[in-house]
């Protein structure tokens, strides 16, 4: 039977630099409190990663972030997703769909753009609908059949498809501004 002998070192961060282990060997870096894995060749191993990452430069976490064109992957489910997300550069989302499930949405911008992307002639209405709940739905649209925008009920319609509406005025009266 071969034998074989567990080995546990330990050192700071500046040790760890100049100490090549034997392959399999793990260590403890004392500074960092993390443990690096040996291989033999490579001096100060291999460092592991904390929990929180924060013991790896932009450099290490880039390089294993890079999502490669032939593969797709998710990131959260419905039950188990990210939590606070924080961006600080541009977002891109590309589908067919994008929903955003939020209490309150704040956008700073002072242009919104609906209907980005249509070439040629529109013939779609555009606008926004308001989901009431067990009310009839109401919109702020630009009926393109009209060529004016409109106010309607759309108790029919949430918004989610892409519709043209077929509005019936019946107005009575000029409506005035409530401040």
């Amino acid at each position: 039977m071969a034998s074989y002998a567990i080995q546990r070192r330990r050192g700071t961060a500046a040790e760890h630099g100049s100490f090549t282990g034997l392959a399999g060997e793990l260590t403890v870096n004392t500074t960092r409190n993390t443990i690096h894995v040996h291989d033999g060749s490579t001096a100060g191993g291999h460092e592991t990663a904390t929990i929180q990452l924060d013991n790896l430069g932009t450099t290490a976490i880039n390089a294993h972030l890079l999502v490669d064109t032939d593969n797709s992957y998710d990131l959260g489910s419905g039950s188990a997703g990210l939590r606070n997300v924080y961006i600080s550069g541009d977002l891109t989302v590309s589908g067919t769909t994008t929903t955003v499930s939020s209490t309150n949405t704040v956008i700073a911008d002072t242009l919104l753009t609906l209907n980005n992307g249509v070439s040629g002639a529109n013939s779609n209405d555009i606008g926004i609908f308001m989901d009431r709940g067990s009310e009839t739905n109401v919109s702020f649209i630009w009926d393109e059949s009209a060529d004016e925008f409109a106010f309607a009920n759309t108790s029919a319609e949430d918004g989610t498809q892409q519709v043209t509406l077929q509005l019936t005025r019946t107005q009575t009266s000029t409506p005035t501004l409530q401040h």
